[in-house]
């Protein structure tokens, strides 16, 4: 159970900026996916100030006036253990996904066509339209 709540730990703290200036390679995708659905518009950023924060895009401070420049989190900013728990799962979610995905077209990639299965006949239609 410690073994687990060490992992736990290190894991948040990878996850802290993850997707700031400070990225991995490894994470592009998922920051990216994460960007594009929590954090990439200034009103979505708003509403997800702290997820996005936390992961490492710029926000708004707590306390900020609307108008503010967005800024990147400090690093001796504190986030709420909900967050980091939140945040851990969304990461989580999202990795998995990326990873179903990526085995699914890594098995697609891998079947054999044959290209005599392949009717010709079939494709000469489909250029009439």
């Amino acid at each position: 159970n410690s073994r687990r709540r060490r992992l736990s730990r290190n894991s948040r703290r990878r996850r802290r900026g993850m997707c700031g200036a400070r990225m991995r390679r490894s994470d592009r995708r998922t920051c990216r996916s994460l960007r594009r659905d929590f954090c990439e518009s200034r009103r979505e950023r708003r509403r997800n100030r702290s997820m996005c924060r936390h992961l490492g895009f710029r926000t708004l401070a707590a306390g900020a006036a609307e108008d503010a420049i967005e800024t990147f989190a400090e690093d001796n900013e504190v986030f709420s253990e909900e967050t980091q728990r939140e945040v851990d799962m969304i990461v989580d979610d999202y990795e998995a996904e990326l990873e179903d995905s990526e085995d699914a077209s890594e098995d697609y990639d891998s079947e054999d066509y044959d290209s005599e299965d392949y009717d010709s006949e079939d494709s000469e239609d489909y250029d009439a339209y």
